[in-house]
């Protein structure tokens, strides 16, 4: 069960990655330029976001799968 605080939590992941998602699909020059990144570079862009999907997937699995090691 996902209490209140979870829920914002993931919430504040969803946004997140949202954002990350809607920055690089609506104005990739952004993007380029907060990587520091030459123009017309997608696989490192598409690394770079699947690096940080697999990164807020694993926070995400760690706050709200396992009660592992956890008292009370």
């Amino acid at each position: 069960m996902v209490n209140r605080t979870q829920t914002l939590v993931l919430g504040f992941f969803v946004v997140v990655w949202v954002s990350v998602l809607v920055i690089l699909v609506a104005t990739p020059e952004v993007y380029d330029l907060a990587l520091r990144l030459p123009a017309d570079h997608r696989i490192v862009e598409l690394a770079v976001l699947a690096g940080l999907s697999g990164f807020i997937g694993l926070l995400v699995v760690r706050w709200c799968g396992g009660g592992v090691g956890r008292s009370g």
